[in-house]
Order: structure tokens, then C-alpha cells, then sequence
């Protein structure tokens, strides 16, 4: 994830301090292949934690093809949440994370921010309380400003 949040950067560097935007986690990080800041798919699955039937084919296409098979759906195992602002700012820092049931049934969420160090979670519940409020929030909930409807999933794999 740590190389996903540099090229995060790097993009938001090259455009007006703005990161990526689009519908689902795939479009905004399709969009770091089209800059040139990743050349891998296989960065964008965490493997080992209940997704391992997830596995990019390497088919990105060309920049002439606009990248387009980057990170097809079942591609991508993150989520990603843009940056927090009333007004939309394109500016503030936006969230990575990964949130699985392992096949032991231990439930991990793996945040990751470009200003701070990624955070492992782990759970036999599946909640993730926010270790700096004693009210029971969860990290990823409304009490902590973080809107749920405004994270990016990643598409789903065609059915089988």
C-alpha cells in the first residue's frame, strides 16, 4: 500500500495538488497507470487474508488504449475514500483500506493514508472500534466523519 500512496502523491503533485477521482476504486487507480506512476496490477490485491482468488492478469493495454484492461473488474481489493471536505476539495488526503474475513475467521482492516503510517486492525467480530474514542465508533463510520456512501469499492468480478 505504501507504493500506491507514493504514486497517490505523485499524481496529486502533477495535478494541482488534486487527487484522482472517479465511480469506483478500479477508475481512480486506473488513473495511475495512465499517468505512468504504476506498471503493476498485482499492487492493488492484498493476498492471504480472504482474497486470494483475486488475481490480476497483467493485461494492462497500452497508453494509446487509454490503459483500459488496468485493473478490470476482480482486479482490485481495496477501497478507496477521497479525501473528506464539505465542498468536495479534490485536495484533502484521501484513504485506502482493506477489509477482509480471513478464511481463520479473524476479520482484518487495513487502513492507509499518505500522511500517516498503515494501521492493521484486527477483530473476531468483524466491528473496529476507534482506539482514540472510548465512545465504541467505529473507524470507519459517520461519528468519525467518514461518510460510508462516499467510499469507492472495487468492481466486482464478473459472475461465474
Amino acid at each position: 500500500i505504501y507504493r500506491i500512496n507514493e504514486a497517490l502523491f505523485a499524481y496529486a503533485k502533477g495535478h494541482d495538488r488534486k487527487f484522482p477521482q472517479g465511480a469506483t476504486a478500479n477508475e481512480v487507480f486506473r488513473q495511475l497507470f495512465i499517468q505512468g506512476l504504476v506498471k503493476d496490477e498485482r499492487l492493488f490485491v492484498t493476498s492471504g487474508l480472504g482474497e486470494s482468488d483475486l488475481v490480476p492478469d497483467g493485461q494492462i493495454n497500452t497508453s494509446e488504449e487509454g490503459f483500459a484492461a488496468a485493473l478490470a473488474p476482480g482486479e482490485c481489493s481495496l477501497s478507496y475514500l477521497p479525501g473528506y471536505s464539505e465542498n468536495g476539495d479534490a485536495t484533502i488526503t484521501p484513504t485506502i483500506f482493506f477489509k477482509t474475513k480471513a478464511p481463520s475467521g479473524m476479520h482484518y482492516l487495513i487502513v492507509a493514508n499518505i500522511l500517516s503510517p498503515t494501521k492493521i486492525n484486527l477483530s473476531k467480530t468483524g466491528k473496529f472500534p476507534d482506539d482514540q474514542n472510548t465512545d465504541g465508533r467505529e473507524i470507519l463510520s459517520l461519528q468519525n466523519g467518514l461518510d460510508p456512501k462516499r467510499i469507492l469499492a472495487p468492481e466486482a468480478p464478473p459472475a461465474r
